[in-house]
């Protein structure tokens, strides 16, 4: 099965793209084919549309546009093109706004001087940068997976209800999606104890 992964940033794609490929035991798995930034060491882009193993596993984020397509702002097209590719695809946004807002800002002052995004860190740590973000820089991330979801038809699956406490509604949530897999053990992959946000200063 040839599985996408859209997601507005900072909604745990990463790790469910990894343990989608642990559970499934993929070979293949693309991380942020069409990511264009000053930020990317990447010196080449795949080409499009990328061809794919018929068990393959792609996590795209919102507004990554192959350059052969277009622009950021033709993301909604490319989505509708590009999803033909795709035997199944699953849209990630967030509820919680300042949340999301507070997980982002971890992600462009640890961007800035060059620290892993993937260690485990608390709020205190970006307290103080908050001020220099508005919160408002999420929205239109958030925007575009609500207008994807009502386009394609596919229900958003919320990173609450995937890595939340309740682990009964993030089995329910990876059942819904009807792929053939172990749903207990990707459900137990998504643990909130695997979260790098920690809930104290105790890290």
């Amino acid at each position: 099965m040839k599985i996408l992964i859209i997601s507005a940033p900072r909604c745990g794609s990463t790790s469910l793209a990894k343990n989608l490929k642990d559970t499934l035991d993929y070979t293949q798995i693309l991380y942020e084919p069409y990511l264009q930034s000053s930020l990317s060491i990447r010196t080449f882009e795949n080409e499009y549309p990328i061809k794919l193993s018929k068990n393959s596993i792609v996590k795209t984020m919102t507004y990554q546009v192959a350059s052969q397509y277009g622009k950021p702002k033709d993301f909604v097209s490319f989505i509708s093109e590009w999803k033909e590719e795709f035997d199944k695809i699953i849209l990630l946004s967030r509820k919680n706004k300042q949340e999301h807002f507070e997980s982002w800002v971890n992600l462009v002052e640890k961007q800035k001087v060059g620290i892993s995004v993937y260690e485990k860190w608390s709020i205190s740590e970006i307290e103080s940068k908050l001020k220099n973000h508005n919160i408002d820089e999420m929205k239109p991330h958030r925007d575009v997976i609500e207008e994807l979801s009502n386009l394609l038809n596919i229900p958003i699956t919320y990173y609450e209800e995937l890595y939340g406490e309740d682990r009964i509604q993030s089995l329910e949530v990876i059942t819904k999606w009807g792929l053939e897999l172990d749903s207990n053990k990707l459900n137990e992959l998504s643990n909130p104890k695997f979260k790098l946000k920690q809930n104290n200063d105790i890290i």
